[in-house]
Parts: structure tokens; sequence; C-alpha cells
């Protein structure tokens, strides 16, 4: 599956709205590089990979920065606002311009939380032009049903794991709707969760990067999640709780991966 975006013009407009996203990059000049890299023994690459690759994650509505204040409205004109949203992304690979594979982590995976802006995810050590990225949304079919006291960090018990279901959630959505038809949302008005999960639901995701990492030093790949790709066609105010495998939580699974694109 490819989730790349086709409208030119939402990619300009996306690239004025990451400052904030960005700006976090510059901190990555103080740190160490040591500070950066990990101990990746599943890296397939060349030999003498010297290029920490890293990623951030910046949100985007209506074509400028998300934060959780927006008032959002979906597809029956239901007002609604976002608290959290957590994803896991993991099974990293990079392929050049030949498709040739530069380097892969599949064991590799990073919990994306909108709590966490723009902070800095590592991914590993690569030497080569990364043309296309590809991940999977979720946690693969072997990782999901480990017992998550044996995994270390980001999986593991953190609050993203169905005690019930023996797997992770992959994608959680959280916030209030207007349920009292006031017209606004406050703390009146009843909760939206959407917890998506369970291995049919796992997405694979490729993305066009095209980003030279062969001099050495750190390179962060920024990436975008564009909230009304995710919540597009959503109505809130008939299914608010979706827990299982529905046509409501698949769709979100898929919105999820079409809404990321690369920043160039």
């Amino acid at each position: 599956m490819r989730a790349c975006a086709d409208d030119g013009a939402e990619n300009a407009n996306m690239k004025k709205t990451i400052l904030t996203s960005l700006a976090a990059l510059v901190l990555l000049a103080g740190c160490d590089k040591d500070d950066l890299e990990e101990a990746h023994e599943n890296i397939v690459g060349p030999d003498g990979a010297n290029t920490v690759v890293a990623m951030s994650m910046a949100y985007t509505h209506n074509g400028a920065a998300f934060d959780t204040s927006m008032t959002l409205t979906d597809a029956a004109g239901t007002p609604f606002k976002l608290d959290r949203i957590r994803f896991y992304m993991g099974g990293f690979s990079f392929t050049d311009d030949l498709d040739s594979l530069v380097a892969a982590f599949p064991e590799k995976y990073l919990l994306v939380d909108l709590w966490q802006g723009g902070a800095i995810r590592n991914i590993g050590q690569l030497n080569g032009h990364l043309h296309e990225m590809s991940f999977g949304l979720g946690v693969d079919s072997v990782l999901n049903h480990t017992d998550p006291s044996l995994v270390s960090a980001p999986l593991g018990v953190n609050g993203m794991f169905w005690t019930w279901a023996q797997g992770y959630l992959f994608l959680t959505v959280e916030g209030r709707y207007d349920s009292d038809s006031s017209g606004t949302v406050d703390a009146d008005d009843l909760p939206l969760s959407y917890h998506c999960g369970m291995d049919t639901l796992y997405t694979p995701v490729e993305l066009h990067v095209h980003t030279d990492a062969e001099e050495g030093g750190d390179v962060v790949l920024p990436l975008a999640l564009n909230i009304d790709t995710l919540m597009a066609h959503m109505n809130i105010r008939t299914w608010p709780v979706e827990h299982t495998v529905t046509p409501v939580t698949a769709g979100l699974m898929h919105r999820l991966a079409v809404g990321l694109t690369h920043v160039e």
C-alpha cells in the first residue's frame, strides 16, 4: 500500500505548517551522536553504516498546524475535539532509486504520540540514498501476541495492550463530541474513543522520501499526519466508541496510512 499525497498544493501548504516540528530538529545539533544511536542487532545494511536516521511527526488540520484546542466537524456536521492520538510504526526498511535494499530494521518499533509533538525518534544507522521508506502501522502478528512483560519499550506494558484480546492497540483516537447538540464541545459532552488493533488491521505503508544519508552525521525525516484525512467520513454521533474490528476502525487505519506524508 502506497501512502503518498497526490495533491501538490496540499503539500505546499503542509510545508508551511511544520515549523514547530522542525524547530525541534535544532535540538539535534546539540545532541551527541551516541545519544541517538541504539543497539540494532537486526540491522540489514551495508558495513560501515555511519548515518543516524531518525524521524519527526507534525500534525496538520485545514492547511495549518493542528492543536488539541481546535474544534473539528465530522462528515455529519457534528463538532468534536481530539485530545489524544497514539499509534505504532515498525518494521522499517529503505530502498534506493533502483529499488535495492539500503537497510532494514524489522524489529524496530516507535510509538508516536500527539502529546509528544515533534519529538525526534531514532530509527537506526545506515549509509546510502533513501528513495522509499517502508513500514507497518501496528505490530506484526508475531510480536502482537508476545507477553508484553517480556518486551522492551516502546512495546511492553504501556497502556497500549489489550489484555482481553492478547494484542496491541495499533491506533487510539480519543476526545469528545457535541453530544448535547449545543454547537460546542465542552467537558459535559460525551467522549469519543476509537481503539484499533488485531492482526487484520496491520497496515503496510510506503512513503517517497528521496533523502541522501551517505555523509555520516544525522538525518531526520520530517513526516506529517493530516488530521482531516484521518477523520474523514466519520459519523461520530452514530459510532462514538469502537474498540473492535469494525468498518469504523478499519477505515481509521486505512486513512492513517493515507494521511501520512514525507514533508520535502
